[in-house]
């Protein structure tokens, strides 16, 4: 008795492959790079706190702080919904 698991042929779309490849590449270097954003102007604003800085500096720090966040939970959110579809 022989088993051939390897008979059937598969046929590999190699370009819809590599798109989606580059794809995640662009979109995980894009995630990693708004994460970082967030966490340098956050760590910005709690030094400008702590150091008696401008307001307008801290508060421009806590604007971008909470704009990564929400672009993030976004490409989280959009990444789920391509999932479901």
């Amino acid at each position: 008795m022989t088993l051939h698991l390897l008979s059937a042929s598969i046929d590999v779309d190699w370009s819809a492959l590599g798109k989606a490849g580059y794809v995640s590449a662009i979109a995980g270097l894009l995630v990693l790079a708004l994460a970082g954003l967030g966490v340098v102007s956050s760590l910005k604003a709690q030094d400008g706190k702590s150091q008696s800085g401008g307001a307008s500096a801290v508060g421009a720090y806590g604007v971008v702080t909470i704009a990564c966040i929400v672009a993030l939970f976004a490409i989280a959110a959009y990444g789920i919904y391509l999932l479901t579809q």
